[in-house]
């Protein structure tokens, strides 16, 4: 692998994707202008439009980025090249990662900035939002290993449709830990052991997620 030709083609689909990561990363910021307005219809008016577009832009990234390319038949083009799998691995996964995190980290840091300076809104929700948007990177971390392993569209359509059903099953059950949803409304952010420990684990998922996949992939002798 050169890590010449990982960025030369990272730095390709970069090129040809970055208007939908900055088209994603304005609709998060409309989000956050909503959400600072002193209201409790704002707050979750602002709040789902962030998460709207947080998720829209990895399902989006992914689809044309990693389906599109074995759909349209343009994989045959990269083939072509004198890349290897590994090389073709490592630049999907680095600019996939590096687009999502840009949208990612505007609502992460945006979210926090606008609770932390409107009085209405209890700082306490500042650890559940942590939580809430790192198991929103696991699922498309998940998704996109799908869509990589698989290259099929169902296999990574019906992956999207479960990690969104148990988003909102996962939100359930963590604001039911005492430790996290008995603070929801303080303060101050409380950061519990059984936050904490939430929080590595998550994390975890992510590394484990990401090397098993980019591990099954270098294994491949050959792009089909």
């Amino acid at each position: 692998m050169t890590h010449a030709t990982v960025l030369q083609l990272a730095k390709k689909d970069w090129d040809l994707w970055r208007n939908i990561v900055f088209l994603y990363a304005i609709g998060s910021i409309i989000g956050l202008v909503v959400l600072a307005y002193p209201s409790e219809l704002a707050f979750y008016s602002g709040s789902v439009l962030m998460i709207t577009a947080l998720v829209a832009s990895g399902i989006h990234l992914i689809m044309v980025s990693v389906i599109n390319e074995r759909k349209l038949k343009t994989l045959p083009l990269i083939m072509s090249l004198p890349i290897t799998v590994k090389d073709y691995t490592s630049s999907k996964m680095l600019v996939n990662l590096l687009m999502f995190t840009v949208v990612w980290v505007a609502v992460v840091a945006g979210t926090i900035i606008v609770t932390l300076s409107r009085e209405t809104i209890p700082n306490g929700l500042i650890t559940i939002i942590v939580i809430l948007t790192l198991e929103i990177f696991i699922a498309y971390c998940l998704i996109l290993a799908v869509a990589m392993i698989t290259e099929s569209e169902g296999w990574t359509i019906a992956t999207m449709v479960m990690c969104n059903l148990f988003l909102n099953l996962f939100l359930f059950m963590t604001a039911k830990i005492p430790a996290i949803g008995n603070h929801l409304t303080d303060s101050t952010a409380v950061w519990s052991p059984e936050a904490l420990r939430l929080i590595a684990v998550e994390l975890l998922m992510v590394a484990i997620i990401l090397f098993a996949t980019y591990y099954r992939q270098s294994k491949k002798t050959d792009f089909m």
